[in-house]
C-alpha cells in the first residue's frame, strides 16, 4: 500500500508515529538502493544506514505512549504487514524484536508472526477443535457436563503449566524450548538421555499437531458433500485424499511461497476474528435455546462406558486439545529482546485469552445446540454442521460458515508445517535424529530447511493413512498431539519440581512464581499426568479394529524407536543441546 495514503493525517496523530513512518519509508528506499549497489564497500555503507535507522525505530517504539503505539502498529501494518505483526505481537507483551528480526531470511519468516498467532490461538482452536469432530467425543462421553467442567479443569491446569513453562523460559530463553530445559535441569548421565527422548517426542508432537487441522479440513469438506448431495456416499479414502491435497498445498507454500507466508497469516488472522462473530451471532440469535439446567447439569454416556467418572475423563480430550501449542512463543525466544520477560507473559496471556473466548463460545454452542439426538446422528459426521444448519435453516449459510472454518484449518496447516519442519531441523542440528547432517541442511537457494520439510511431509502423509481403516482417526491424531505435547511440558516441569523439593539452589530469571511456585508446579504435573492417562483410553466401548485408539501405538512406538536409535547411534553422537547448569 502506498505510504502516501498513510501520510494523510490529522493533528491527533502522535508525533512518534510520523517519525517512525518516515523511518520505515526511508528504510524501504535504502533496501532498494542496496540492491543496485555493486561494490562491497557501497553495500556496507547502506547496511550501516539500515542498522542506524532500525535502532532509531526501536527507540521510538520504546518511548511511545500507548496511544502512539496503537496508531503506529496500524501505520506499520499498512506499510508492511510482516513487520507490523511481529512488532504488534511483541509490543502487546512489552518487548521489542532485535534488529535481526527485521532482516530475517525465509527460514525465520514464520517465526516473525508466530507469537501473534499464539496470542490469537483462541479463535483457531475453538473454531477448529471442540466445535468440530472433537465435540462429538465430548458429547458422547459426559455431554454438556464434560464440556463445561472439563473446560474449567483444563483451563486451570493449562494456566499452571503455562506459568511453569514461563518460569523456565525466563531462566533459559532458548529456541530449543523443552528439550533444552530438560538438559539443563536433569543431572548426571540422565541429562542427555532425557533431552534426547524429549526432543523425539517434540518432533512427533508438532507433526501430529500439523496433521490435526489438515484432517479436520478434509473431513469437514466431506460433511458438506453429504449435506449438499443426498446421493453422495461417504467413503473414508475420500477424506484421506482431501487430507493429502491439503498437505501438498502446505508444502508448496512452505517451499515456493515462503516469502508470502506472513501475508497469508495476516489474512488468516482477519478471518479468525470475523469467523468468531460470524459463527457466534447466528447461533445465539437464530437457534432454539436450551435451558441452563441442560447446559450445566446434563450428563450423557453414549459411548458404552459403565462408569460415569471414566466417561467424563475420556471426554476431556475435547477440552484438552485446544489448550495445546501455546508453547510456540518459547521457540522464538532467540529472536526477541528481553525474552526472559516477554515470553512468559506471552504464554500466560495466550492461555487466558484462549480460555475466556473459548469458554464463552462453548456456552453459546451448548445453549444453541437444539435436539442433541439429532445433532449426534447427523449423517455429515460433524455436530457443528448439524447445529449451524438447524439454526440458520439454510444450506448456503451453513456452507459459507463451514467453508470459513475449512479455510481457517488450512491456514493453520501452513504455519504449523513451518513450525514442525523447523523443530525437526533444530533437533537434527543437535544431531538428535537419523541422517541429521542431511536433515539439518539449509537450501542455499531458498534459505529454508528443504530436507526437513520433505521428511516432515512424508510422515504427515503416513499419519493420514490411519483414516483408511479407523473411523475415529481424527480423535486418534488429536490424542497423539495432546499426549506428545503434554509429555514435553511434563518433563522439564517435573524436573524443576524435583529440584524445588530437594531444596536445590535454582537461578531463576526475572519472571518467577515465588512462594507459589511449588504448588503451581505440583498442580501442573498432577493435571498433565491425569489428563494424559485418559488420552490412551478408547473413545467407544466395545473396542473394534474400526474404533481402536491409535494414540498408544503411535506414542509408545515413537518412544521405542527413540530408545533403539539411542542405542544405535545416539549415545555416540548426541551430546545434548546445552552444557551449562542452573546451579
Amino acid at each position: 500500500m502506498a505510504p502516501s495514503l498513510v501520510l494523510v493525517a490529522v493533528e491527533s496523530v502522535p508525533r512518534p508515529c510520523i517519525q517512525a513512518l518516515k523511518l520505515v519509508v526511508h528504510r524501504s528506499w535504502l533496501r532498494e538502493k542496496a540492491k543496485r549497489r555493486s561494490t562491497p564497500s557501497s553495500r556496507c555503507e547502506v547496511e550501516e544506514s539500515l542498522s542506524v535507522s532500525g535502532d532509531a525505530l526501536s527507540t521510538i517504539k520504546r518511548k511511545s505512549a500507548s496511544r502512539a503505539v496503537a496508531f503506529l502498529n496500524l501505520t506499520l501494518f499498512l506499510v508492511s504487514p510482516n513487520r507490523a505483526l511481529a512488532w504488534f505481537s511483541l509490543s502487546t507483551t512489552g518487548g521489542m524484536p532485535q534488529g535481526n528480526l527485521l532482516k530475517m531470511i525465509p527460514l525465520g519468516n514464520e517465526e516473525a508472526v508466530h507469537l501473534l498467532r499464539e496470542m490469537m490461538q483462541s479463535w483457531r482452536d475453538w473454531e477448529n477443535g471442540p466445535n468440530s469432530s472433537l465435540l462429538q467425543g465430548g458429547l458422547n462421553n459426559g455431554g454438556p457436563v464434560s464440556l463445561i467442567y472439563g473446560f474449567v479443569l483444563c483451563f486451570c491446569g493449562t494456566l499452571a503449566t503455562a506459568a511453569s513453562l514461563g518460569e523456565l523460559a525466563s531462566m533459559a530463553p532458548t529456541s530449543g524450548g523443552q528439550y533444552h530445559w530438560v538438559s539443563l535441569l536433569a543431572t548426571g548421565k540422565w541429562s542427555v538421555r532425557a533431552s534426547w527422548i524429549t526432543g523425539w517426542v517434540s518432533v512427533l508432537a508438532w507433526i501430529a499437531a500439523t496433521a490435526t487441522p489438515a484432517f479436520l479440513g478434509a473431513t469437514l469438506l466431506q460433511g458438506l458433500f453429504v449435506l449438499n448431495d443426498n446421493s453422495y456416499v461417504y467413503q473414508q479414502f475420500h477424506g484421506t485424499l482431501l487430507y493429502f491435497a491439503i498437505i501438498l498445498l502446505a508444502i508448496l507454500v512452505n517451499v515456493f511461497l515462503i516469502r508470502f507466508l506472513p501475508y497469508l497469516e495476516t489474512l488468516i488472522l482477519i478471518l479468525h476474528i470475523g469467523l468468531f462473530f460470524a459463527l457466534l451471532v447466528p447461533l445465539v440469535y437464530l437457534a432454539p435455546q436450551h435451558s441452563a439446567l441442560f447446559v450445566f447439569t446434563d450428563f450423557e454416556s453414549r459411548a458404552g462406558w459403565n462408569s460415569r467418572g471414566i466417561a467424563w475423563c475420556v471426554g476431556l480430550l475435547t477440552t484438552a486439545f485446544p489448550f495445546t501449542g501455546y508453547d510456540g512463543a518459547c521457540h522464538m525466544s532467540e529472536e526477541i529482546e528481553q525474552a526472559e520477560k516477554v515470553v512468559p507473559r506471552a504464554l500466560v496471556t495466550s492461555v487466558v485469552l484462549n480460555g475466556l473466548l473459548g469458554f464463552g463460545f462453548v456456552i453459546a454452542l451448548l445453549f444453541s445446540m437444539g435436539d442433541l439426538e439429532k445433532v449426534l446422528a447427523s449423517p455429515t459426521g460433524y455436530p457443528l454442521i448439524a447445529i449451524f444448519h438447524e439454526a440458520t435453516q439454510s444450506t448456503r449459510a451453513t456452507n459459507a460458515a463451514i467453508c470459513g472454518i475449512v479455510a481457517s484449518a488450512i491456514g493453520s496447516v501452513l504455519g504449523l508445517m513451518a513450525s514442525a519442519s523447523r523443530t525437526t531441523w533444530a533437533f537434527s542440528r543437535d544431531r538428535g535424529l537419523p541422517f541429521s547432517q542431511q536433515l539439518s541442511h539449509v537450501n542455499k537457494r531458498r534459505a529454508i530447511p528443504l530436507n526437513s520439510i520433505l521428511v516432515t511431509t512424508t510422515f504427515l502423509l503416513l499419519l493420514g493413512l490411519i483414516n483408511l481403516w479407523n473411523t475415529n482417526a481424527f480423535l486418534a491424531i488429536a490424542g497423539v498431539a495432546t499426549v506428545a505435547l503434554y509429555f514435553t511440558y511434563l518433563m522439564p516441569i517435573a524436573l524443576l519440581l524435583m529440584r524445588r523439593l530437594r531444596g536445590d539452589e535454582i537461578k531463576f530469571g526475572p519472571w518467577k512464581l515465588g512462594r507459589w511456585g511449588l504448588a503451581i508446579n505440583l498442580f501442573s504435573v498432577c493435571y498433565t499426568i491425569f489428563t494424559s492417562i485418559f488420552m490412551f483410553f478408547p473413545a467407544v466401548i466395545p473396542v473394534t479394529r474400526g474404533n481402536f485408539n491409535w494414540t498408544s501405538v503411535v506414542f509408545i512406538g515413537t518412544l521405542a524407536i527413540s530408545g533403539v536409535s539411542w542405542l544405535v547411534f545416539g549415545m555416540k553422537s548426541f551430546t545434548g543441546p546445552v552444557r551449562e547448569t542452573l546451579s
